[in-house]
């Protein structure tokens, strides 16, 4: 574990938390101490290091609505007969 939080800059070499480690110790120390949150705290804190967690609009062109396609319900031919197809959400 010590390897793996150096390797990935947490610790330094005189093994003490980097600036990144103390986030990463808040974040873990904060709320519910449930084993189950170690792993996805510890990928928020990566995504969160890389920029790839904020609160950027990562789509700012797609508004939701459907922008292809008639609007109707998709149909199969199969042989010589149509048969429509339904969709469940």
């Amino acid at each position: 574990m010590w390897r793996f939080l150096h390797i990935r800059e947490y610790l330094n070499d005189q093994h003490e938390l980097t600036n990144w480690g103390l986030v990463l110790n808040a974040a873990l120390s904060a709320g519910d101490q449930s084993a189950e949150l170690d792993e996805a705290v510890l990928i928020a804190v990566e995504l969160l290091r890389y920029g790839l967690l904020n609160a950027d609009n990562m789509f700012p062109t797609y508004t939701g609505a459907p922008s292809r396609g008639s609007g109707t319900s998709p149909t199969i031919e199969s042989g010589h007969s149509t048969q429509a197809l339904t969709f469940f959400l």
